[in-house]
């Protein structure tokens, strides 16, 4: 494999889309509004990649996380049939599903090489870092967003699920680039804090304890002991962000966590654990789910509020029944199958290296991050209806790309590489 066989012509326009669907960048600057952005990067890539030879040997369907994402895929178009509401689930498939799906499809048919991981995960982390930075920057009290997309939580959600590949970017780069992913790893962390956020507050801290425990990259492609003084440089970054520059605000909110037996999701008709209770209620009425994104709709004709599930788990099963509910979440246990299998085996680096010190020590950052992402989606989406927001399917494109690296790695290594998760 050569140099320029491992970037992708088409990687700067799918590095715009995902700075246009993860961070909201015409919501952010707004003279960029007018441009179509999101359109025009989602179209040329589009046609870049399919008429492009570079992606010819790239077949999204022979990997496990491309078979499974197809069949989920499936499952969200055939969910009109039993919509409660068919007009509302076939605009959300075209306006907002379906970008998904393109974005999965392009992020896995240009990933040939870690360093074509490595070049989107800058990516997401500049989005995520430009959205910390403005939020830090406003002149007011409360909590805190800079977009129209992301209310506080959502922002936090989006935020906590980069943070691992933030900090794992910080143990495997050296000079500059480290103090640079440093300094984004610490804005950012400050930027949840400022949201006000309490599911992100709890997963700030959840991950935290995934990293702490996990044995990370050691920087020269192995991995360290639990203890080791990247890591120990890590929480005290964070810790140290958290405790100096956290408002007062944002504390007497996280106190609440104390008494949540008082707390209005606990007691109120309103609250989630009410949401919770009649959208498991619905489930059981209608195992086939209502279609996708009428979860307000089932909520409101079962004596609710037309509030949001607040429950990515409880969303999907009510939209998509229990089918589709079983398919997302093999989705996650598939991907951690996938990086724990992708740690055994080098990734190809620049000019096809298979084996060179510098593309094993990405490889298992990537790896270490992008499980500890999931883990961080996965606890502040419990409290959030997010089931189809952007960075998800970001993140599984990822590791689609990574897959699909591993059978070529293996096809040309006569390893058993070629049978990843099979």
């Amino acid at each position: 494999m050569t140099t320029s066989e491992t970037s992708h012509s088409a990687r700067y326009w799918i590095a715009l889309l995902l700075l246009v669907s993860v961070g909201r960048l015409p919501e952010l600057f707004p003279a960029l509004s007018s441009l179509a952005l999101g359109k025009v990067s989602t179209l040329v890539a589009l046609i870049v990649v399919l008429l492009s030879r570079q992606s010819k040997s790239v077949f999204v369907l022979r990997t496990a996380i491309g078979r499974r994402m197809t069949v989920f895929t499936v499952v969200a178009v055939l969910s009109i049939l039993v919509s409660v509401w068919k007009s509302q689930t076939l605009q959300f498939l075209f306006e907002n599903f379906l970008t998904n799906i393109i974005l999965f499809y392009l992020i896995h048919k240009t990933t040939y090489s870690v360093q074509t991981v490595r070049f989107y995960v800058n990516a997401l982390i500049v989005a995520i870092a430009v959205m910390a930075i403005l939020t830090l920057q406003l002149q007011q009290t409360g909590r805190l967003s800079v977009s129209e997309t992301y209310d506080p939580n959502d922002l936090a959600m989006v935020i906590v699920t980069v943070l691992p590949l933030m900090a794992l970017s910080v143990l495997a780069s050296r000079g500059i680039a480290r103090l640079v992913f440093l300094a984004a790893l610490g804005t950012s962390v400050a930027a949840v804090m400022f949201t006000g956020s309490r599911g992100g507050f709890i997963g700030l801290i959840i991950i935290g304890v995934y990293l702490l425990l996990s044995r990370l990259p050691d920087g020269k492609g192995g991995r360290s002991g639990r203890w080791n003084p990247g890591k120990l440089m890590l929480f005290a970054v964070m810790a140290v962000t958290i405790t100096t520059i956290t408002p007062a605000t944002t504390w007497e909110r996280m106190s609440t966590l104390s008494d949540i037996k008082d707390d209005y999701n606990v007691t109120a008709d309103t609250g989630r654990l009410a949401l919770w209770g009649r959208g498991i209620e619905s489930i059981l009425n209608r195992p086939i789910g209502s279609g996708m994104a009428t979860f307000e709709v089932v909520e409101g004709m079962g004596g609710g509020r037309y509030k949001s599930a607040h429950n990515t788990l409880i969303q999907v099963a009510t939209e998509l029944g229990i089918l589709g509910f079983s398919v997302f979440m093999s989705l996650y246990f598939l991907s951690f199958k996938i990086l724990r299998q992708v740690d055994a085996y080098p990734m190809s680096g620049a000019g096809g290296q298979l084996s060179s010190p510098d593309s094993r020590n990405w490889t298992l950052a990537y790896t270490s991050g992008l499980r500890a992402a999931l883990v961080g989606f996965f606890v502040t989406t419990f409290f959030l209806s997010a089931a189809y927001t952007p960075v998800l399917y970001v993140l599984l494109g990822l590791i689609g790309g990574m897959e699909e690296c591993g059978h070529r790695n293996g096809a040309g290594s006569g390893t058993e590489t070629g049978q990843l998760a099979k």
